[in-house]
């Protein structure tokens, strides 16, 4: 009697681990289906970055072109050497900006080429789901009618396999879930308490520390698009201190607050950006240091991801604003400085200048003027 109860524990477990195998094999293979549209949206996500960086540098292109136009009327302020390099630089932006045009019109047919094929093998993967979930169900279902696994069913539908304590959960067990999510770990008073892994129908999956049955302590999830997150959670919130990676391969480590970013964080882009300072609510609020990959920086305060309030831009080649911004924009008094030392100081609006100002030039000195929606009215002196 004792050998027979032995043996028939012994396929118990058998049967249990064939079980989990067969359902780790279907994950694998959603994982990997998944896996071939990340890799085609990863390359869209580069090639939609490299289309506004080319816009944003286009845009900035533009705007050096017209602080240089602006001093057009200014020109008996200028040596005739200086006359020739400003009229030089105007020629080359005009150039350059044209060059750029033509590479951004390159990568807008590759991302709408992208786009073609992402829908389409979005497509195939969502029919693949519809067909990994009826089958995984479908082998649930069959263990269960062959009684090659002693499972109980549950009132709400859900099979359990392992240790009881007063006619509830307890201790190691396995629960799967009406809807195909499968639960393996610790269990008390009739909840996943304790360590344990839950795999989900999508083939995402979570293992760490749980609490009546939540996410609760500390704990990896797993996306079958490659996103996961390592980090502290609270009550199936990412709630503490985490690490944070997104399916473009961008990725936080910083502070979370009920499942959103928020405190002190570091944020890195794909495409090699990166944003050092504080959030609040998923956004940089407060306190923050912006970098592009271009040679960009910015120091000073945001609000609800943009610039906002005092600060201090950089560029690559010298060019310096210091003073305020608003909605991403030079507004309020500042001061921009040229590499070739000319500098303007005063009222801004939206990016422009606009209102009083005095414009400093190496050679002839300094002089107030009104400015309106960035071109010099008059002078004062």
């Amino acid at each position: 009697m004792y050998q027979d109860n032995q043996d028939e524990d012994d396929k118990l477990k058998n049967d249990i681990e064939k079980f989990r195998n067969l359902l780790d094999e279907e994950v694998e293979g959603n994982h990997t289906y998944i896996q071939q549209v990340q890799s085609q949206q990863n390359e869209l996500q580069q090639a939609s970055s490299r289309y506004q960086i080319l816009w944003q540098e286009i845009s900035e292109m533009r705007e050096r072109l017209e602080q240089r136009q602006i001093q057009e009327d200014s020109h008996h302020m200028l040596s005739n050497a200086e006359k020739a390099l400003f009229e030089t630089q105007i020629s080359n932006l005009n150039d350059k900006i044209k060059d750029y045009e033509q590479i951004l019109l390159h990568y807008q047919s590759k991302s709408r080429q992208l786009e073609q094929q992402i829908s389409q093998n979005q497509l195939e993967m969502d029919n693949y789901k519809r067909s990994y979930n009826g089958k995984q169900i479908s082998q649930i279902k069959s263990f269960k009618e062959k009684k090659k696994i002693r499972f109980y069913e549950l009132s709400n539908g859900s099979l359990y396999q392992g240790g009881w304590l007063n006619a509830q959960k307890n201790g190691k067990g396995v629960q799967i879930m009406k809807n195909g999510s499968i639960y393996e770990g610790q269990f008390s008073r009739g909840m996943a308490n304790g360590k344990g892994r839950m795999i989900y129908p999508d083939g995402d999956y979570y293992i760490g520390q749980w609490c009546d049955d939540q996410h609760h302590g500390y704990g990896e999830y797993y996306h079958g698009d490659g996103a996961m997150y390592k980090g502290d959670w609270f009550e199936n919130l990412q709630h503490g201190q985490g690490f944070e990676l997104f399916s473009d391969q961008s990725s936080y480590t910083g502070l979370f607050k009920l499942g959103k970013r928020e405190g002190y964080g570091v944020y890195k882009f794909s495409d090699g950006s990166l944003y050092e300072g504080q959030f609040k609510n998923n956004q940089f609020n407060g306190i923050g240091t912006y970098t592009w990959h271009d040679g960009r920086r910015y120091e000073g305060e945001w609000l609800k991801d943009q610039m906002d309030g005092k600060g201090k831009m950089t560029w690559a080649d010298g060019t310096l604003y210091d003073g305020e911004y608003k909605n991403d924009k030079k507004h309020g008094f500042g001061t921009l400085r040229w590499p070739d030392s000319r500098q303007y100081s005063g009222q801004w609006e939206y990016g422009k200048q606009h209102g009083n100002g005095e414009y400093t030039n190496s050679q002839q000195g300094t002089r107030k003027g009104l400015w309106i929606n960035g071109k010099r009215m008059q002078w004062h002196d």
